[in-house]
């Protein structure tokens, strides 16, 4: 009994020892304009995440984004709608360990001339960490986001899709 416990241990301490500190993730994404914000085509862009792991199954994250939105004919948009954000979240992974659930909060600051301001900016979904070496992943997600802030009294959300590189670090060897 005192041997099974030791290799218990063991296990426990050499897999605690293995696990990421930390993960940073970049990639492109697409975004579908939804509700109010169909005045505009089918947009892109692209973003920088890191997580802080908590344990197995949390994380804080950190993300800042670009995402342009080319305008429609008869829109009355000056140019195409851009804007960066900026977030913080928590991610959260199922036991399986590679399906996640994500929501974050945040800041969008629109790049337009006509339109220099910032609003209120969150998103929540649904991801999958795809595991493609000893310290890499890509990350597929969906993201549903919403932004507080309206021009021409209609409201800018979408649905992103993306698709990033990422990579394990800080891990105790």
């Amino acid at each position: 009994m005192k041997l099974f416990l030791q290799l218990i241990a063991l296990l426990i301490t050499s897999n605690a020892f293995s696990q990421p500190k930390w993960q940073a993730s970049i990639g492109p994404q697409i975004n579908i304009p939804i509700g109010d914000f169909r005045g505009v085509k089918t947009g892109y862009g692209g973003g920088l995440e890191v997580a802080k792991l908590l344990n197995n199954t949390g994380a804080v994250t950190a993300a800042v984004g670009f995402n342009t939105f080319p305008t429609k004919n008869g829109v009355s948009l000056q140019s195409d709608l851009g804007f960066i954000t900026t977030r913080i979240g928590y991610r959260s992974t199922c036991t399986l360990g590679r399906i996640y659930g994500a929501a974050d909060l945040g800041i969008a600051f629109f790049t337009q001339d006509f339109t220099k301001t910032t609003g209120f900016s969150y998103s929540i979904g649904p991801g999958y960490l795809l595991k493609v070496g000893n310290n890499s992943f890509v990350d597929l997600g969906a993201r549903f986001n919403f932004n507080s802030r309206k021009i021409d009294k209609k409201q800018f959300n979408w649905v992103a899709i993306r698709a990033a590189f990422g990579l394990n670090f800080g891990g105790k060897k």
